[in-house]
């Protein structure tokens, strides 16, 4: 499990980047920061091993990109 230090270097590192592709998906900031913010619980909750940044990149982008796609099919569903 990745240390509390080590957690808040990939979030500082990587929440521009989620952030900006959650709001272009989502069109709203507290939205988008919902989102965002969500991925990185996700990370969180469930640690992973990566091979390396570019790596960890690549699994938050497409984890920002499902959570904005449930967060769109819940509105548009009513939920």
């Amino acid at each position: 499990m990745a240390s509390q230090t080590e957690m808040e270097a990939v979030y500082r590192l990587h929440i521009g980047a989620v952030y900006r592709l959650c709001y272009s998906y989502l069109g709203s900031a507290a939205k988008a920061e919902d989102a965002a913010q969500a991925v990185f619980l996700s990370l969180v909750e469930h640690p992973r091993t990566f091979n390396d940044a570019e790596h960890e990149k690549a699994w938050l982008i497409v984890c920002a990109q499902n959570r904005c796609r449930d967060v769109m099919r819940s509105a548009r569903w009513g939920g």
